[in-house]
């Protein structure tokens, strides 16, 4: 953990720093597990004793759940662009709180499985490149944007949406991997997109929201670990 993140994990309440904690215990245990048995598996040994590890579906229902309760404020009867959707399971749980969602994404599967989920609101989905679409249609103004993209995409998909859409005044929101077995890190295990949303934070005078969430169906064991980066709040709401 380098300073930057020590001094967002000070800022936790002291329930969730044991969380967290506890969590980056399991996390350590989980990957020499997972190791154990990719060595025990090419040694074409059985063993009984295997590491609990969430289901990826599992992993992002029970991410989407914890984040919309996170930004159900923010998001609450506003236009949400949604770039980089993959298969819905976020957009899905954003729609119980926003007025209008567009889900966008590049990748033809993902935007399939996007497009037969059920939404709570009024939904347009397009398979596309979303700056494109943006610059094609200038009417379209979202309130909110919430991005999913990897560690050295983060800032240009901020500072593209910001050409396109500042005279608006967005709030942009980019989701953070976390988990080390999910996430790419550095050298010293730090996540990069973490690394990355600080120096954001710090750029644009953001917020970052740390957060757990259960993965393995027991609301009492909290194993999750994501994060939210959030640039341009209104004030009434951060």
């Amino acid at each position: 953990m380098n300073n930057k993140m020590l001094d967002d994990f000070k800022n936790l309440p002291p329930e969730q720093q044991i969380e967290m904690l506890e969590l980056m215990s399991s996390e350590c245990n989980m990957k020499k597990a997972v190791v154990r048995r990719e060595d025990q598996i090419s040694n074409k040994k059985l063993y009984t004793e295997t590491p609990s590890i969430p289901s990826e579906n599992e992993y992002h229902d029970n991410r989407a759940t914890e984040s919309l309760n996170q930004l159900s404020r923010l998001l609450e009867d506003k236009f949400l662009c949604h770039i980089g959707c993959s298969t819905g399971v976020m957009t899905e749980s954003f729609s119980k709180v926003c007025s209008k969602i567009l889900a966008i994404d590049i990748e033809e599967e993902p935007i399939k499985q996007t497009s037969e989920r059920k939404y709570n609101c009024k939904i347009d989905i397009e398979k596309t490149d979303a700056i494109k679409y943006l610059q094609e249609n200038p009417e379209i103004n979202p309130e909110v944007f919430y991005i999913w993209m990897n560690h050295n995409a983060m800032e240009s998909w901020v500072e593209k949406i910001l050409e396109l859409r500042g005279d608006t005044d967005p709030t942009i929101i980019l989701g953070i991997g976390m988990q080390r077995f999910l996430s790419p890190v550095d050298n010293d295990g730090n996540p990069l997109q973490f690394l990355q949303a600080q120096e954001l934070r710090d750029k644009y005078k953001g917020q970052i929201k740390l957060m757990t969430f259960p993965t393995n169906g027991n609301p009492e064991k909290r194993m999750g670990l994501f994060g939210l980066l959030i640039l341009n709040a209104p004030e009434d709401v951060k």
